[in-house]
C-alpha cells in the first residue's frame, strides 16, 4: 500500500476522531466532568496518533521535511493538540479544547484535500532540525495562548453583560484563566526567542542562503517584541482582562502573517497567477 493511500486512511480517521472528541468534550464541559476524563483523553490520544501517522506518511512519502502551507498548518495543529493534552493533566483547560479540536479537524481536512505543491528540505543538520521543532512548539504554544485569549474575551463579555450561559459556568474563574494565559505566553515567548536567535545561524541550512532581514524576519521580530511587551506590561502595570486578551490576539496575528502570509502568497496567489 502506497504512502499516499496510507496518508488518506490516517487523515480520514484523524478527522473522525477529532470530531468525536470535540462532541464528547463539549458534553463533558456542559455536564461539569460527569463524562469520564479518560474517555475524552482516549479519543484525543487516538486522534493525535492517527494524525501523526498521516503526517509521517506525508513526510516520508517524498523524502525530506515538507513545509508547504497545508502541511505546516496540519503539523502545528498536531503540536497544539499534543500540548493541550499535556496541559489538560495539570490545568483546567478543557474549554480550550472546544476551540483547538475543531481547528485540528479542519487543518487535517485541508491538508488531506488540498494538494498544495510540497516544499522539501533535505539533508538538514540535526541542529537545524532542532530549530524547526522548537519553532513549531513555540508557534503551537502561542496558538494555545491565542485560543485562551478568545475565551478570556468571551468570559469578560459575558460577565459585563450578565449572559451566564452553560459554557460560561463551566469555565474556571477569570483570574485563573488569565494566569493560565500568561503562563502559556511566557513559555511560548521563551521558545520564540530561541527560534529567532537560532534562525540567524541556520538560515543557510534551511533556506539555502545567508540570513536576510526580510519581511518574514521583520514580522517575526515585531511579534516577539509585542509578546515581550505584553509580559513586561503584565509584570509592571498588571495588564489583564480585555486589554491583555486583545494584545495577545493581535500579537499572534502578526506571527501568523510572518509565516502563513508568505506561504499563502507563494503557494496560492502566485501559483494561481
Amino acid at each position: 500500500m502506497s504512502a499516499a493511500v496510507l496518508s488518506d486512511i490516517w487523515s480520514g480517521l484523524a478527522v473522525i476522531l477529532y470530531v468525536l472528541a470535540t462532541f464528547l468534550l463539549f458534553r463533558s464541559v456542559l455536564r461539569k466532568g460527569n463524562i469520564p476524563g479518560s474517555s475524552v483523553n482516549s479519543l484525543i490520544i487516538l486522534a493525535v496518533i492517527t494524525h501523526g501517522l498521516a503526517l509521517l506518511m506525508d513526510f516520508t512519502g517524498g523524502g525530506g521535511i515538507n513545509i508547504s502551507l497545508s502541511a505546516a498548518m496540519s503539523t502545528i495543529a498536531w503540536v497544539v493538540v499534543g500540548l493541550f493534552l499535556i496541559a489538560r493533566i495539570q490545568q483546567p483547560v478543557d474549554s480550550l479544547g472546544l476551540v483547538i479540536l475543531p481547528y485540528a479537524s479542519v487543518a487535517v481536512l485541508l491538508a488531506w484535500l488540498w494538494s498544495a505543491p510540497p516544499v522539501k528540505l533535505d539533508h538538514l543538520d540535526p541542529l537545524a532540525i532542532a530549530h524547526i521543532l522548537i519553532a513549531v512548539v513555540a508557534y503551537g504554544l502561542l496558538a494555545l495562548a491565542f485560543c485562551q485569549a478568545i475565551l478570556v474575551l468571551l468570559q469578560e463579555w459575558q460577565l459585563q453583560h450578565k449572559h451566564a450561559g452553560s459554557v460560561f459556568h463551566a469555565l474556571p474563574p477569570l483570574d485563573r484563566m488569565e494566569r493560565i494565559l500568561f503562563q502559556i505566553i511566557g513559555v511560548g515567548f521563551f521558545l520564540l526567542t530561541i527560534t529567532l536567535i537560532s534562525g540567524i545561524f541556520f538560515a543557510r541550512e534551511i533556506f539555502g542562503k545567508a540570513f536576510v532581514f526580510n519581511h518574514h524576519v521583520v514580522l517575526s521580530v515585531i511579534a516577539w517584541l509585542s509578546f515581550g511587551g505584553l509580559l513586561v506590561a503584565r509584570a509592571i502595570w498588571g495588564w489583564r482582562g480585555r486589554v491583555a486578551a486583545i494584545w495577545t490576539i493581535s500579537s499572534f496575528a502578526v506571527l501568523v502573517l510572518a509565516y502563513f502570509g508568505t506561504r499563502f502568497v507563494m503557494e496560492v496567489v502566485l501559483s494561481r497567477a
